[in-house]
C-alpha cells in the first residue's frame, strides 16, 4: 500500500512538471511572428500616417486665412494731365497690408476621392506588409521541422544508445568469462564513443534551430520546449493568400485614380473676403491711408488639358494589364506549387510505406544478430553492421515522416491558410 501511494506521488510530481514544460504549435509560431517581427510594426505606422494625410485633406474644406504686407518706392506715379484741378499726386513710396480669408465651396469631389485613395493606397501598403510576412512562414516551417527531426534523431540516438550498454555489459561478462576475447568488447567502446559524438552533432544544431527560430518569432524559446506535430487538411484550391488581396487593392487604386482624373475636370468655387489697410487704398486718386474690403467668389476650371485626362487614363488602362498578367503569373506559380508538392506528398507515402517494412525486417536481423554474437557464431563489428542498418532505417523513417509533414505545412501555406 505505501509503496502504491509512493508510485502516485511521483507520477503526479512527473504530470505537473511535464505540464509546465512550454507549449507551442506551428500556429503560435506563425502569430508570434505576425506580432512581432519588426515588419509587423509598420502596420500600426501607416495607420498613424493615414490619419495625419487625412487631417491635412479635410483641411482643405475649412477656411483659410493669408497676411500679407507690401512697401514699395517707385521712380513714377499715376498723375492727372489736366492743371488746376486740385488732384494731388499719389506718393512714390506706397504701403499696403492685407488679410483675405478663402472659404471653398465646391471642388467636384475632389477630397472625398483623394480621401477614398489615400485609405486604398494605405491597405495595399499593409497588405503588402502582409505578403512579406507571410513569405517569412515558410522559414518558420523549416526551422519548426528542423527541431522535430532534430529531436527525432536525438531519441533515436539515446535507444541506441542504451541498447549499446546492455550489449558491452553482456559482451564484458563474457570476456570476464574467456568466451569473447577483449576487442569484442573494445570495438563496442568505439561504437559508444562515436555515438555520443553524433548525440554531440544533434544536440547543438538542434540548439541552433531554437535560437534561430526564436529571433525570428520574436520570441526566447527555451531549449527542449514542447513543439506538437500538426495535421493538415490538403484540399487542391488556394485561398486567402495575402497576394491575392494585395492584387485586389492595387486594382481598387487604380480605379479611384481613375474617378480622381474625371474630377479634376470640374470646376471649382469659393468665396472670398479681403480686408486691408493701405496708401493708395482703393481709390488710387486719393493719396493717403484709407481702409478697405473686397468680397467676391471666385470660379476655376480648366477647360483645355490638351489631352492630358485622356493620356493619364491610357496609363491606368496599361497599370491594370500589368496588375492583370502579374496575377496570372502568380495563379500560374501556385497551380505549379501545388502539383509538384501533391506530387512530392504521394512520393513520401510510399517511401513511409517502405521504411515501415524495412524497418519490421530490421528489428528482426539485430534480434538474430544479438543471439549470434552471444554464441559466439558472429563477431561484435557484424552485429554493429546490422544495428546501424536498422538505425539508419529509423532515422531514415523518421526523417520521411517530418518531410512529409513539412510537405504538408508548405502545401498549406502555399493555398493559403
Amino acid at each position: 500500500m505505501k509503496s502504491n501511494f509512493i508510485l502516485f506521488v511521483l507520477y503526479i510530481i512527473s504530470v505537473s512538471g511535464w505540464s509546465q514544460k512550454p507549449f507551442y504549435s506551428l500556429q503560435d509560431c506563425y502569430d508570434l511572428l505576425e506580432m512581432n517581427y519588426p515588419l509587423a510594426a509598420q502596420k500600426g505606422l501607416l495607420q498613424q500616417q493615414l490619419e495625419v494625410q487625412k487631417a491635412v485633406m479635410k483641411s482643405q474644406q475649412l477656411p483659410s486665412l493669408e497676411l500679407a504686407a507690401q512697401a514699395t518706392y517707385q521712380s513714377d506715379v499715376t498723375h492727372v494731365p489736366v492743371p488746376n484741378l486740385g488732384i494731388e499726386p499719389l506718393s512714390k513710396d506706397q504701403y499696403r497690408s492685407t488679410l483675405t480669408m478663402k472659404q471653398l465651396i465646391y471642388a467636384g469631389g475632389r477630397i472625398g476621392a483623394n480621401l477614398s485613395l489615400e485609405s486604398v493606397k494605405a491597405i495595399a501598403k499593409e497588405r503588402e506588409i502582409e505578403v512579406q510576412l507571410y513569405q517569412m512562414k515558410w522559414e518558420v516551417n523549416r526551422l519548426y521541422f528542423s527541431i522535430l527531426l532534430a529531436q527525432e534523431q536525438r531519441e533515436l540516438l539515446v535507444v541506441r544508445g542504451k541498447q549499446l550498454e546492455e550489449k558491452r555489459i553482456e559482451v564484458g561478462s563474457g570476456v570476464q568469462n574467456g568466451m569473447l576475447i577483449l576487442s569484442s568488447q573494445q570495438v563496442l567502446d568505439a561504437e559508444i564513443i562515436l555515438l555520443k559524438q553524433q548525440l554531440i552533432t544533434v544536440e547543438q544544431w538542434e540548439k541552433t534551430m531554437y535560437k534561430s527560430l526564436s529571433l525570428l518569432i520574436g520570441k526566447e524559446l527555451e531549449l527542449g520546449a514542447l513543439l506538437n506535430r500538426p495535421s493538415f487538411t490538403t484540399p487542391m484550391v488556394y485561398k486567402d493568400r495575402p497576394e491575392v488581396n494585395l492584387f485586389a487593392s492595387r486594382k481598387e487604386t487604380l480605379v479611384l485614380q481613375e474617378e480622381i482624373i474625371k474630377k479634376d475636370l470640374l470646376p471649382s468655387v469659393s468665396a472670398f473676403a479681403t480686408g486691408g489697410y493701405g496708401n493708395p487704398a482703393l481709390n488710387m486718386l486719393e493719396n493717403s491711408f484709407q481702409p478697405f474690403y473686397v468680397v467676391g467668389m471666385q470660379l476655376q476650371w480648366n477647360i483645355l488639358d490638351w489631352n492630358a485626362s485622356k493620356k493619364k487614363r491610357e496609363s491606368l488602362q496599361l497599370s491594370r494589364e500589368l496588375i492583370t498578367t502579374e496575377e496570372a503569373v502568380f495563379n500560374l506559380t501556385m497551380q505549379r506549387a501545388l502539383s509538384e508538392q501533391s506530387i512530392e506528398l504521394e512520393k513520401l507515402k510510399q517511401l513511409i510505406e517502405a521504411d515501415l517494412a524495412l524497418v519490421e525486417l530490421r528489428k528482426e536481423v539485430v534480434i538474430s544478430a544479438a543471439s549470434q554474437m552471444q554464441n559466439g557464431v558472429i563477431t561484435t563489428s557484424a552485429y554493429l553492421v546490422d544495428l546501424n542498418k536498422l538505425y539508419e532505417s529509423e532515422n531514415q523513417l523518421s526523417m520521411h515522416k517530418l518531410q512529409f509533414l513539412l510537405v504538408q505545412a508548405n502545401y498549406s501555406l502555399t493555398k493559403g491558410i
